[in-house]
């Protein structure tokens, strides 16, 4: 972790490129989402409420994984994505389908819990995740059978999540946040 704080102070580098290279050389089982996808999700307001929901604008992201009858979730354990909070900060959130019996939404926030309105931004994210989730499985379940049988298990899992505000460590200034973005993902490669 020290080296990666140490390339941070010494170096300008872009933080969303940096981590997607990170994540697609060291991870298998994850899927990351580019830093824009919860803004163009949300039309930049970052609100699970309808008239600014754009799944239209994201649903090709999960395309190329997902052939007719098959969702992202066959493909993947983990969906991952940064939270650029108000361009100020940078946190993880993931969802989480290992589990065969329910999805977990989790956030790992470096400035950690309980800052006034943190735990609430954290639950909207959490809340836009389960969105997605089932905007997915309603999406790429093709005929009705499918819906029936197959992905309504998806569905149950969805219905039955956890969400979870992790206790991570906690940087000690306004500026290490995406370092922290990186130890976290390490902590689970």
């Amino acid at each position: 972790m020290r080296n990666l704080k140490q390339k941070h102070e010494e170096e300008y580098w872009d933080q969303s490129k940096s981590l997607e290279y990170y994540i697609d050389r060291n991870f298998k089982r994850i899927f990351y989402f580019t830093d824009d996808f919860l803004t163009t999700l949300t039309k930049t307001q970052l609100t699970d409420e309808e008239r600014y929901w754009n799944y239209n604008a994201v649903k090709h992201v999960t395309k190329e994984f997902c052939q007719e009858g098959f969702l992202i979730f066959d493909f993947y354990d983990r969906l991952m994505f940064v939270v650029n909070s108000f361009d100020s900060h940078r946190y993880l959130a993931e969802i989480n389908c290992e589990s065969l019996e329910k999805f977990k939404f989790l956030v790992y926030d470096s400035l950690g819990n309980p800052r006034k309105g943190v735990f609430a931004r954290a639950s909207l994210i959490m809340r836009i995740s389960k969105k997605f989730c089932i905007e997915q499985i309603n999406d790429k379940c093709c005929s009705k059978y499918q819906r029936q049988n197959h992905n309504c298990g998806y569905k149950k899992r969805v219905d039955k999540a956890d969400y979870e505000f992790l206790n991570v460590p906690r940087q000690e200034n306004g500026s290490d946040c995406g370092v922290f973005v990186y130890g976290f993902l390490e902590k689970h490669n």
